[in-house]
């Protein structure tokens, strides 16, 4: 197959098992590329917008810090395959989630959640091609409305909190009204614990929806030996290329 890839340093590792399995790599402006692949559903919408709304053929990659399930902050990854467009009819062991129960409390406080800073995320290489400048000033203003509460990103509070545990989103989010975030995966997080959230960016995950998400559990180990590929592919050339009518080979 020919596979059209927005490139990501989070997909390095899984493309380079797509290449093992004689899969070649195109750019996501090649109409004539039999899937594409990007990372994350921001990337997945971007690559949409660049193929005129090609969704029946993108296949979404992403991994969580924790499992998607309402309470559970175990450290699991996820690895989502297909959620996106069309292939979002899941392959056999996968299931949309559930809406979670509400918890919000009316007249609570706002959550904040904070995010890398933009040197740090280039100094890191993770910024990619969907990102836009401007969280640190956003930050700021929206900090300085009343009844605001932050929450560090995970990378940041252990750089300056080094050997404290950080509270849980979950705990965090205790007593709350809602999520403000700039573009934070930790936005979909919140609504499937419960609380409503959105985000200033336009691809912001807030902006998500929570049914079209999917509950795999696939570990690293499986992304890198080529396992959950070689299995998520049997699955593309039959179901995928029969719904979608693909010249896929």
């Amino acid at each position: 197959m020919r596979i059209g890839i927005r490139k990501s340093p989070h997909l390095h590792e899984f493309a380079e098992t797509i290449l093992r399995s004689g899969d070649t790599f195109t750019s996501t402006y090649d109409t004539g590329a039999d899937f594409y692949l990007a990372w994350g559903w921001p990337q997945a919408q971007q690559v949409a917008l660049d193929n005129s709304g090609r969704v029946g053929v993108i296949i979404c990659v992403d991994a969580h810090p924790f499992a998607l399930k309402a309470g559970d902050t175990s450290g699991d990854r996820i690895i989502q395959l297909g959620n996106w467009g069309a292939l979002a009819a899941y392959p056999p062991g996968m299931a949309s989630i559930e809406t979670p129960v509400y918890r919000s409390t009316l007249d609570g406080p706002v959550l904040v959640l904070g995010q890398v800073y933009t040197a740090e995320q280039q100094r890191l290489g993770l910024v990619d091609t969907w990102h836009t400048g401007g969280y640190e000033e956003w930050q700021k203003a929206e900090m300085a409305k009343p009844g605001r509460r932050y929450r560090k990103h995970p990378r940041i509070w252990a750089r300056e909190n080094e050997g404290e545990l950080q509270p849980s989103l979950a705990d965090d989010l205790e007593g709350c009204s809602e999520v403000v975030s700039w573009n934070s995966t930790a936005a979909i997080h919140a609504r499937m614990l419960g609380y409503p959230a959105t985000a200033y960016e336009a691809h912001g995950w807030a902006h998500l929806s929570l049914s079209r998400l999917a509950a795999l559990r696939t570990s690293p180990e499986a992304l890198r030996s080529g396992q959950a590929w070689h299995d998520y592919r049997r699955w593309l050339l039959t179901h995928a290329r029969q719904r979608l009518g693909g010249n896929t080979k």
